[in-house]
Parts: C-alpha cells; sequence; structure tokens
C-alpha cells in the first residue's frame, strides 16, 4: 500500500511566510493604534473634570487630544495634548 506524500509544497511555504511577514506587523499596528484610540478616549473625561475644578467664568465642556502632527509614529509614542474644543460660561451660585 502506498503511503500518502504529506510534504508541504514550496509554494505553500512561501505563501505562509509572505503571510506573517506583512500580516504580524499589520495586526501589531492595529492594535497599537487601538490602545492609543481607547487611552484617548479615556483621558478626556478626565481632562474635562479637571478643567471643571479650575477657576474661571468660562469653563471647556468639550475637547480632544491632539497628536503632534497626527502621524502614526506620532500617535504610538506621544502622549498627545488636549486641546478644548468648546467652552461654556461658568453658572455662578
Amino acid at each position: 500500500m502506498p503511503t500518502p506524500n504529506n510534504k508541504p509544497k514550496r509554494d505553500d511555504i512561501w505563501w505562509r511566510v509572505a503571510a506573517l511577514v506583512v500580516g504580524l506587523p499589520l495586526m501589531l499596528v492595529l492594535a497599537l493604534t487601538a490602545v492609543s484610540v481607547a487611552s484617548d478616549g479615556g483621558r478626556v473625561p478626565s481632562e474635562l473634570a479637571a478643567a471643571a475644578r479650575e477657576t474661571g467664568v468660562m469653563r471647556c465642556s468639550e475637547g480632544t487630544i491632539d497628536h503632534g502632527d497626527g502621524s502614526l509614529v506620532d500617535r504610538l509614542f506621544d502622549s498627545g495634548r488636549f486641546r478644548c474644543t468648546a467652552w461654556r460660561m461658568r453658572q455662578h451660585l
């Protein structure tokens, strides 16, 4: 009885290597971007709460996190700066 040839073909191996070489860095960049966006989403409310405790006539009601020039490298490695996008008058009691 002949035994089946279970060796993978050379073409199959190259596709797997190419998929790993392209897919792994792509997944890493996507994961780091998602973590950065999630971090910014959690940071905005805390910045707004800190701005609400400050004294003054105006208070910040909305804001975003700006990362340098907006490139992928800046988004991943720069913590960014909070920028207020909407202001409201503080109500005095």
